[in-house]
């Protein structure tokens, strides 16, 4: 029941942006540009005495990627928000997610030349439900604010055109929080993890706070390749100066939209995360830093929100 809601949280909130950008007036909106996308795809496959094989199964997927961005006189503010929430089920197992994401970034900025901004950005990361390792139904590894991340930077912003942003952020502290007293013991997403004496009695707890300081990076770019075929990409990097800066911790999203009609769509996503602080044990039992990659591909219903300005 969570799972549904959490989908039909995501597609009230992009129908509540689409109508708000349409109706308002037009005056309100000549120094902003709204727009986005939301999708719910499906998947299915069926079987009936298979001599192949294989497994009946279901997939369900929402997805909103919505951004606001005001730009006049030497001012620029520009907001986006993804959210995404899948699940899938096999024959008579229990439902099980294969896509959740929270990404709000706000980047507030004042022109010094042409094109560059002295900025302020905040970010915010987590994802809503409990998560599972592939080979443990039973043990969540994550779950809402665990982890999430906060950041606040200081820097400048490029940014020559609607299709293209790039944000630097030199100074910018990094907020990780795990708010589940059990992974934070594990010591899980790089937080401190709890002590123990002698006879294997907790001394203390695991911290479910850590701090960082370092440099952000953040690139963003929209294009539309071909007609009916739009892309996005979004990619981030962060050093953390105070503790092995060399390591380089990597996000990067990509989405393609293949627009079939004004309601229906193809989706194809993908996602690229390398953290030196997220621990992923493998099938022969290494546990330690991984590249993380995850595709999701649907076709079902999708809607363009946006007020266009002249």
């Amino acid at each position: 029941m969570k799972r549904v809601i959490t989908l039909a949280f995501i597609l009230l909130f992009a129908i509540s942006m689409s109508v708000q950008a349409q109706d308002a007036p037009a005056d309100s909106l000549k120094a902003w540009k709204i727009g986005g996308n939301v999708s719910l795809t499906f998947g299915q496959t069926s079987l009936t005495n298979w001599s192949a094989g294989g497994v009946s199964s279901f997939s369900l997927n929402g997805l909103l990627n919505f951004n606001a961005n005001y730009q006049k006189n030497k001012y620029l503010w520009t907001n986006n928000l993804v959210m995404a929430y899948g699940m899938y089920k096999e024959k008579n197992d229990t439902r099980s997610k294969n896509d959740d994401k929270f990404d709000f970034t706000s980047n507030f900025g004042y022109e010094m030349v042409k094109n560059w901004y002295y900025s302020l950005t905040v970010g915010f990361k987590t994802q809503f439900d409990k998560g599972y390792p592939e080979d443990n139904d039973s043990v969540y590894n994550s779950n809402w604010l665990a982890p999430a991340y906060l950041t606040l930077g200081a820097g400048f912003t490029y940014k020559p055109n609607d299709n293209l942003q790039l944000i630097l952020s030199p100074a910018t502290y990094r907020l990780t929080i795990v708010n589940s007293q059990r992974l934070a013991d594990l010591g899980e997403y790089g937080v401190e993890p709890a002590e123990y004496d002698t006879s294997d009695m907790m001394t203390k707890q695991g911290e479910i706070f850590r701090h960082e300081f370092g440099f952000d990076l953040k690139f963003m770019y929209t294009v539309t390749i071909v007609k009916n075929v739009d892309f996005q990409t979004s990619l981030e990097l962060y050093s953390n100066y105070l503790e092995n800066p060399q390591n380089i911790d990597v996000y990067w999203d990509n989405y393609f939209t293949f627009t079939i009609n004004s309601w229906l769509a193809a989706t194809l996503t993908t996602s690229l995360i390398y953290d030196d602080d997220i621990n992923i044990t493998d099938k022969d039992g290494n546990t330690g830093p991984r590249t993380q990659f995850k595709q999701t591909f649907g076709l079902g219903l999708a809607y363009k929100i946006g007020h266009q300005n002249e």
